[in-house]
Formats: C-alpha cells, sequence, structure tokens
C-alpha cells in the first residue's frame, strides 16, 4: 500500500498479488462496492464481506473506493480517494 497526492487530496493505493479478477468478477465486486442494500445472502460464495465493508466506510465517511485489474503484481489494485 502506498499514498499518493491527487488532485482532489489522497489517494491509498493497495496493490494485491493474488490472481486478479476477471472482467465478470470485476463488475461483481465494483456493484458490492456500490451497493448499500447489500443482504448477507448476496454475498456470494464464499462471502465477500472485505469489500460491502470497504463500501460502507467509503460512503459513510465521503470517501471513494474503485478496482481495476491493473495490479504490478497480478492481482487487483483499490484506490481509495480521501
Amino acid at each position: 500500500m502506498h499514498v499518493q497526492l491527487t488532485h482532489t487530496g489522497l489517494a491509498f493505493v493497495i496493490e494485491d498479488a493474488g490472481v486478479g479478477l476477471n472482467a465478470q468478477e470485476q463488475e461483481q465486486a465494483t456493484r458490492l462496492l456500490n451497493d448499500d442494500s447489500l443482504s448477507l445472502t448476496k454475498l456470494g460464495d464464499p462471502p465477500r464481506f472485505g469489500l460491502v465493508a470497504c463500501g460502507a466506510l467509503a460512503r459513510r465517511y465521503g470517501f471513494t473506493v474503485s478496482i481495476d485489474t491493473a495490479s504490478a503484481f497480478g492481482g487487483v489494485r483499490a484506490v481509495v480517494n480521501l
């Protein structure tokens, strides 16, 4: 993880070295980050609590979270804009 100065403030960039996400998985993860009406039955198998928690915290404090597949380490990169 590193912090980067942006034109609107700061961004935390988290680089994951996992297997990454295909396009469909990335779309689903983005929906989980942005869905404030999510129930436990919609979290998938295995459940992805982390995405839901990150999305809820971002909404509560006015941050934005985005993910993409451009991690330098082969996994997923998440960017939290403050």
